[in-house]
């Protein structure tokens, strides 16, 4: 399968660009992602300094660009799998951002590799500590809330909560199929046990969708061996 290259002029050194004109100051949020560097490190992306809106849009225009959103580009069209795509927009917004956060809910799951069933992936989701503000934007949500030191890990390079962390956040956030979907395949691949997630849950006694998450972690079954058999438990249940 082909897979995109990052265009060689925007990783060439200054001096090597001549070939591609340079008018007006690009915004350092401008960036081209490659598919090498999706789940990767952040510090990989080059930045596209230098090129013109003009220069830009020719690219886009022409094939050569994709915008994946604005400021940021891929050099081949969008991967067709939903997750993939949402993997290029944590890392073009993550880079973006002028505040640390950490990645969070349906965008962890997509960095930690968990499966996700009627969950929309249209904005990134990360976390910051108080005192901040819960924000949401056209392809951001700000979420607001304690995180403890061993409620962070690294995925690729980039700052995710825990998979307890993201799996709790999910319980307390999807509705209540969704989330089941997501915490039975998790215990069926053994990535997550059950006594971890109670454990977390006292923790979390009182924050909004608590209720909710203990009653999707209590009805979660490692057994249901597909999203249609996790589904279907719901329905024979309500």
């Amino acid at each position: 399968e082909h897979e995109p290259q990052l265009d060689p002029a925007a990783a060439a050194p200054e001096a090597d660009r001549s070939a591609v004109p340079s008018t007006t100051p690009r915004s350092s949020n401008d960036v081209p992602i490659t598919s090498r560097e999706v789940g990767r490190t952040a510090s990989a992306i080059a930045r596209m300094a230098g090129w013109s809106d003009d220069e830009l849009g020719r690219l886009v225009r022409s094939g050569e660009l994709t915008r994946l959103r604005r400021g940021a580009y891929v050099n081949a069209v969008l991967p067709p799998d939903p997750a993939e795509r949402h993997r290029l927009l944590v890392v073009a917004t993550l880079a973006g951002l002028r505040r640390d956060a950490v990645v969070s809910h349906q965008s962890a799951a997509v960095l930690h590799g968990l499966p996700l069933w009627d969950v929309p992936l249209d904005r990134v989701h990360v976390t910051r500590r108080p005192p901040a503000s819960n924000d949401t934007g056209r392809v951001l949500r700000c979420h607001v809330a304690r995180l403890r030191d061993d409620e962070i890990g690294e995925v690729d390079g980039l700052r995710v909560t825990s998979l307890v962390r993201t799996a709790l956040d999910l319980a307390r956030s999807l509705p209540h199929e969704a989330a089941v979907v997501t915490l039975d395949a998790a215990l069926r691949q053994g990535r997550l046990h059950r006594d971890a997630l109670r454990a977390r849950l006292f923790d979390l006694a009182g924050a909004p969708g608590s209720r909710a998450a203990a009653r999707a972690v209590d009805f979660a079954d490692g057994r249901s061996e597909s999203v249609g058999e996790s589904r279907s438990r719901v329905v024979l249940h309500r």
